[in-house]
């Protein structure tokens, strides 16, 4: 969920493929479906719910606070760096990688938060 600065939500997003196309696991599964979560991940037919509400957010320029459930990958984070987005809150820790482990521990002048 994106939020400016006043916490008025600007878009949400979703795990998901592109609209129109089934969803993975009912009745057919991309060559990504067949891999370990975090892997394969260029084989997937789905973008993930961060790169779903950037999509669907009027302007990126508005954007304060960004809600996760988990932490966001490195695309996922460098696509947020590179709006106005100046914090990163997510509830679960990744079990693939966290932020901090690749440097990213300050979202231009503020922070990713757990």
């Amino acid at each position: 969920m994106l939020l400016n600065v006043k916490g008025h939500i600007l878009s949400t997003g979703y795990n998901g493929v592109a609209a129109g196309l089934p969803h993975c696991g009912k009745g057919s599964m991309c060559k990504g479906g067949t891999h370990p979560s975090g892997e394969g991940l260029d084989e997937c037919q789905a973008i993930h719910a961060e790169q779903n509400a950037l999509l669907q957010c009027r302007d990126v320029y508005d954007i304060h606070t960004a809600y996760v459930t988990t932490a966001p990958c490195v695309t996922c984070t460098k696509l947020l760096l590179n709006t106005s987005c100046q914090r990163i809150v997510y509830s679960e820790p990744s079990h693939i990688r966290s932020p901090e482990s690749y440097g990213c521990t300050r979202v231009g002048y503020g922070s990713i938060i757990q």
